[in-house]
């Protein structure tokens, strides 16, 4: 049985927030670099960000984080003025819930710590570690640590890597809802996390070509099925989702959904 709890470490959280400061941050709230630069002004904090914060590779971090992360002055302050006090918080009520959630039967690593972090747009999971958005469920733990898992089998040779993480989320999902003893999660997991998967207004020609270059890359979809399921999507439903989950749309090219249960159990 896989055993969640919450792990609260700064060099963790600090991890996060370094990489949502890099010019491409793949796992990482859009807005959160220039809401942190907002915050440095209303503390009166004069530093500015500290160049190492650039080019790392988060999912290699993450996988055997270093205790010897630099100490920055303003990570610090943003530690004591609450970030730690919320992070704690988050951290034990979505690992309760992943707790209370389960596997539904699916082999993972035996346990998981489980970090809530600002800078994070969903969850990412690397190694026995799993990082979630402070508003995070048990759902984006379990879909993180279902995505970690099938990475080395996937090998996704996608060059962008939030096309890779987006499409991991939607490859676990799809694993999720083929399940029969799912069934009842379906509705919550379409709520709490497939909402949050749709485009978001103003960005639905982005969210589109998107979908166009994952399918052009790795996916098995006719033209037409690829632009129905992105018709449905950007308006924003999440029946349409469900059905390209439940259809396999995600599936890349030569992979099946047996095969990937296969290595979950």
């Amino acid at each position: 049985m896989t055993r969640f709890y919450s792990h609260v470490e700064r060099p963790l959280c600090q991890l996060a927030h370094l990489h949502a400061l890099q010019d491409s941050a793949a796992y990482a709230v859009p807005a959160y670099r220039k809401r942190d630069l907002d915050l440095r002004k209303r503390a009166f904090f004069k530093g500015k960000p500290e160049p190492s914060a650039s080019d790392f590779n988060l999912l290699e971090q993450l996988a055997a984080p270093s205790q010897a992360i630099e100490d920055h002055d303003w990570f610090s302050k943003r530690w004591a003025l609450g970030e730690e006090t919320a992070v704690q918080s988050s951290s034990e009520r979505i690992a309760k819930e992943a707790q209370e959630l389960g596997t539904f039967g699916l082999k993972l690593l035996k346990e998981y710590g489980v970090t809530a972090s600002a800078p994070i747009r969903w969850s990412l999971a690397s190694g026995s570690n799993v990082l979630v958005t402070m508003g995070g469920t048990g759902y984006h733990v379990l879909l993180a640590c279902i995505a970690s898992s099938l990475r080395p089998t996937l090998n996704l040779e996608i060059p962008s890597d939030f096309d890779k993480h987006v499409l991991e989320l939607h490859i676990a999902a799809t694993i999720l809802v083929s399940m029969p003893e799912f069934s009842s999660h379906v509705d919550p997991l379409l709520k709490q996390i497939g909402r949050a998967l749709l485009p978001q207004p103003g960005s639905e020609g982005i969210a589109q070509a998107q979908l166009e270059r994952l399918a052009e890359a790795t996916l098995e979809q006719a033209h037409g099925e690829v632009q129905r399921i992105a018709s449905g999507m950007h308006m924003g439903r999440t029946d349409r989702l469900h059905r390209a989950w439940s259809r396999g749309f995600f599936l890349p090219r030569g992979t099946t959904l047996e095969g990937l249960l296969e290595g979950l159990s």
